[in-house]
């Protein structure tokens, strides 16, 4: 009796559910769409008009192109195992001796991304002064996972990164040397950073770091991420949908569990390599040759767009 009764009021809320979700289909969100494109216009628009994201200060001779700055070497990587004993890959690139101004720079990378490439132009603008230290979130890249996947959190990946930047920055150059300008944190051991920078799934990094560790973070600069709990707070710029976080949590669980993946592993991996990379590249192309910025490609190159979104689909 009580199994019938259950499944009448699931049922029941299922119905009631999809009545709900009437006007969120077929009201809210077509509005929202066109409330993102009216703006994505609008800014493109002034963009193409006033020039002042698409027309840069160029870059100098003495900046170093990112192809140069790959073949520098410069770039130090290590290891650095955590408080529950992860392996965590991490990079730093230490500060020009000559230019060294003590200033720390701790980026928190976006979900799917590692390396240097998509904050390559931010380093140029802050200069060869500062020290710049990011890592690899565990359970992704060179970095190991924990023995429990309830240790990969947002919490997690804040605590790790101030763990990485203490261990970069006393660990030294490529000789182990002190680093220029850092003197002053020989003996010590909570390292502050000038500078926060997260983008994307960086930004909640960001934020839990500076929650976590307000003594030891100077200022952020947030990009394009959200809050809080990404479902719940993405994806929503306009206004917040009503049950969007709920259905998009639901659909994402299902997605990942490992026989609905088999049943669709081979059309997205099939779509990725014979749609969506050969469109992308040809719309990519189209977006610099309009919209592209001279700066970005003088130093990362004329298709530096593609080459954002191949670091993000993979080889």
């Amino acid at each position: 009796m009580a199994g019938i009764f259950t499944t009448h009021i699931a049922i029941f809320l299922l119905f009631a559910g999809g009545c709900a979700m009437v006007p969120v289909l077929f009201v809210i969100v077509p509005v929202h769409c066109f409330l993102v494109c009216i703006g994505t216009l609008v800014f493109m628009l002034y963009d193409l008009i006033n020039g002042k994201h698409s027309v840069s200060v160029p870059a100098s001779a003495n900046v170093e192109t990112w192809q140069q700055f790959k073949a520098s070497g410069r770039s130090i990587e290590r290891t650095h195992v955590t408080r529950d004993g992860v392996p965590l890959r991490y990079h730093i690139v230490p500060p020009h001796p000559d230019e060294a101004n003590g200033k720390v720079a701790l980026i928190c990378q976006p979900l799917g991304n590692c390396g240097w490439l998509h904050w390559y132009s931010t380093m140029v603008t802050l200069g060869r002064g500062w020290t710049f230290v990011c890592w690899d979130y565990r359970g992704f890249f060179s970095s190991e996972e924990p023995r429990r996947l309830r240790n990969i959190s947002v919490r997690d990946h804040a605590l790790d990164g101030m763990e990485v930047l203490n261990a970069a920055i006393k660990t030294g150059d490529h000789s182990g040397k002190e680093l220029p300008g850092l003197q002053n944190y020989d003996d010590c051991d909570s390292v502050v950073a000038d500078l926060v920078l997260g983008h994307s799934m960086g930004v909640q990094v960001a934020l839990e770091t500076c929650l976590l560790y307000p003594e030891r973070c100077n200022a952020m600069a947030l990009f394009n991420g959200t809050s809080g709990q990404a479902l719940q707070t993405g994806l929503q710029p306009a206004f917040k949908f009503p049950y969007l976080g709920d259905m998009l949590s639901i659909a994402i669980s299902i997605m990942l569990q490992e026989r609905t993946l088999k049943w669709y592993g081979w059309i997205l991996e099939g779509t990725r390599a014979l749609f969506l990379k050969p469109v992308s590249g040809i719309i990519l192309r189209i977006y610099c040759m309009v919209f592209g910025s001279r700066t970005l490609t003088t130093l990362l190159g004329p298709l530096y767009m593609q080459d954002f979104v191949d670091s993000y689909l993979g080889p």
